[in-house]
């Protein structure tokens, strides 16, 4: 994955880590109630992975402050669009209460 264009100097991002998996957890509620919507989001993911928009990250070991930041996602239903489920990034969530990639 490439690397974000920062100018120099710029902010540590936290991680945001337990933010971001509440919201995950809970995303995933939600659509767990709609099994056919469940399956395009995942459907959208795994091919943003295969095409490496996206990256899974292992869990092992914990990363350094600004080394890993977790983006939160949420979907997007339009039943009018040929491509009805959509996720969205939200680049506005701080972690740790720092800066946000906003």
């Amino acid at each position: 994955m490439e690397n974000l264009p920062w100018r120099e100097p710029h902010p540590i991002l936290h991680n945001g880590y337990e933010c971001i998996k509440k919201r995950l957890l809970s995303l995933l509620s939600r659509l767990k109630k709609e099994p056919g919507i469940l399956r395009g989001y995942e459907s959208v993911i795994r091919e943003q992975l295969d095409r490496g928009i996206v990256e899974w990250v292992c869990e092992e070991k914990p990363s350094e402050v600004g080394e890993i930041h977790y983006l939160s996602h949420h979907l997007v239903i339009r039943k009018d669009k040929q491509t009805a489920v959509r996720i969205l990034y939200d680049y506005s969530v701080k972690g740790g209460g720092g800066p946000s990639l906003n």
